[in-house]
């Protein structure tokens, strides 16, 4: 596997993986410490939401089935505050405070999001393509992630 062929930026960037099995984090968080990027790690959407809440993030490779928070609310959830929509969760959400300190730090940003799942079904049936800016399927190889964020990075859609 040619990772530096595919390798991003030469600047660091910030990468959340959010993903309920630890192998898949482990395997990316070294693909990516290794071609030096900040990586930061979360087990499922809520945990992912809360690390959003506080730190600056360039990309975001999203498992979508996942318990406690799925992708499909996660990045709904994301979208809503990056676009200035906040009034949607506005009124007794139970995650009310923290969508809303996502919503000053991301307010009018758009963070690159890519799906992973086992089943492209996931993204069809909660109507996440134009949510979404890339989809990868499992089971993957590292270069197809890091060739689908090279191409993002280009301004290329999926």
């Amino acid at each position: 596997m040619n990772l530096k062929k595919e390798s991003l930026s030469s600047a660091p960037l910030s990468i959340l993986l959010v993903d309920d099995n630890q192998f898949n984090r482990d395997l990316m968080k070294i693909v990516f410490e290794n071609l030096k990027h900040l990586v930061f790690t979360a087990k499922n959407g809520l945990e992912a939401l809360e690390l959003l809440s506080v730190e600056k993030v360039d990309y975001i490779l999203l498992d979508m089935q996942m318990p406690v928070m799925d992708g499909a609310e996660t990045i709904l959830r994301i979208r809503h505050c990056e676009e200035n929509s906040l009034d949607v969760y506005a009124m007794g959400d139970e995650y009310q405070e923290l969508m809303e300190k996502i919503h000053l730090k991301n307010s009018g940003k758009h963070t690159l999001v890519i799906a992973i799942s086992g089943h492209e079904d996931d993204v069809k049936e909660h109507d996440l393509e134009g949510k979404l800016d890339g989809y990868i399927s499992k089971p993957f190889q590292p270069t197809e992630i890091l060739a689908l964020m090279n191409k993002l990075s280009k301004g290329c859609s999926f």
